[in-house]
């Protein structure tokens, strides 16, 4: 009888600690979800496409490409970015482009994101060097 119990106590003491460590995934599904499917690192959903206020194409997540401007490529990579930053709008809204839902995972299709950036005035900035107001270049 003694092996018995001992035996029970081990399976129960097993069993709560597999009940633990599922209610402790659940509650991280439910509280990081975004996250994880989000994550900058993530390839293997496609994601929406980045556009500017008058509908030119910063990124296209289905193709991984870029603006076919260079001029707009170098002047919104600061906000764009691409695998190396990692505080951009690719990695930021990664979870809103992918289209991530707690109950249905990633939804087919994309989920493009429009800016209130424009990417003419960005080329201009780019185009012209800035002038300090004192008139001298140095220091």
């Amino acid at each position: 009888m003694k092996r018995l119990r001992r035996r029970t106590i081990i399976a129960l003491v097993l069993a709560g600690a597999l009940a633990a460590g599922v209610l402790f995934f659940c509650f991280q599904l439910i509280g990081k979800g975004n996250d994880w499917v989000g994550f900058f690192g993530t390839r293997y959903y496609d994601s929406g496409a980045i556009y500017d206020r008058n509908g030119v194409l910063l990124y296209d997540g289905q193709t991984k490409s870029y603006a076919e401007n260079q001029a707009t490529r170098v002047s919104t990579l600061h906000l764009v970015g691409d695998q190396n930053f990692g505080t951009s709008l690719r990695s930021v809204l990664a979870s809103r482009l992918t289209g991530y839902n707690l109950v249905t995972g990633t939804s087919l299709g994309s989920h493009d994101v429009t800016l209130t950036i424009d990417a003419a005035l960005n080329e201009d900035g780019l185009r012209r060097p800035q002038r300090t107001q004192g008139g001298g270049g140095g220091v």
